[in-house]
């Protein structure tokens, strides 16, 4: 089986020097891609996606639910073996998200997904941000 290889997004769009990104790069991308897909979004299958309007916009959310589901979708991702740790905290009115992701190659990335407050950065309801760590073998 050949690794998975992919071009290396810039801010969400394509760079203007393309660079193939493997491994934990190319994971944290798919996770990022996932995230942040809104129901409905793909028109070729509007089933696909997360239902984040309701979730910005329910009053309360369940967020016990909301961290099942994206795990559940991060969990699908090829190559990330399993979540581990995932916390969901409403504060005021921002959803926040933890959870540790760790990979076939047993690579880890903390993620957390902030809700954007400040309004939709380039389409994107939740800000991500990994902190990663390799722990398998010599890359």
């Amino acid at each position: 089986m050949s690794a998975a290889v992919d071009i290396g997004l810039v801010d969400d769009d394509l760079p203007d020097v393309p660079v193939l990104i493997t491994g934990l790069a190319l994971i944290e991308q798919l996770i990022a891609s996932t995230v942040n897909l809104f129901l409905g979004e793909w028109y070729l299958d509007e089933r696909v996606g997360l239902p984040i309007v309701e979730w910005v916009t329910e009053k309360a959310p369940d967020v016990p639910a909301i961290v099942a589901r994206l795990e559940l979708e991060v969990g699908k991702i090829p190559g990330v073996r399993r979540t581990e740790r995932a916390v969901g905290v409403l504060e005021g009115r921002t959803i926040r998200v933890e959870l540790v992701v760790v990979t076939d190659a047993g690579d880890t990335t903390q993620l957390s997904i902030l809700q954007d407050t400040t309004g939709l950065r380039n389409g994107s309801p939740f800000a991500l941000y990994f902190r990663s760590n390799r722990i398998s073998g010599a890359a």
